[in-house]
């Protein structure tokens, strides 16, 4: 299992919190649980599995850190992708050629998947 400031950062970048209370509230745990696991290096056991599923993921998601960084970096990478698409389509949404180009980009991209 991961030491216990990995898996406290994982808590928060899971739940977007940024500060040890605030995690320990989340959790239902007193002010200074967080401190303690990371004194102990060590978080309880029942406190992950609640967490999974409080948040609808597995273990072993939660185990492999790399892997959920890498989900998080696709995330954010699909997410300013999208917005630039949305920005470029009220851009040319004017211009009827221009629009109809990016139409059919996007068809042929949709039949090479």
């Amino acid at each position: 299992m991961l030491n216990a400031d990995k898996v406290i950062e994982i808590m928060k970048k899971f739940t977007g919190i940024k500060s040890d209370s605030e995690l320990a509230k989340r959790l239902k745990r007193g002010k200074s649980a967080v401190s303690i696991w990371r004194k102990r290096q060590r978080v309880p056991m029942n406190v992950i599995k609640r967490f999974c599923d409080t948040e609808g993921i597995s273990l072993k998601e939660f185990d492999d850190i790399d892997q959920i960084n890498k989900i998080g970096e696709k995330s954010l990478k699909y997410n300013s992708d999208l917005q630039a698409v949305m920005e470029l389509i009220g851009r040319i949404r004017s211009n009827p050629s221009k629009l109809q180009r990016l139409r059919g980009y996007l068809e042929n991209i949709s039949e090479e998947d």
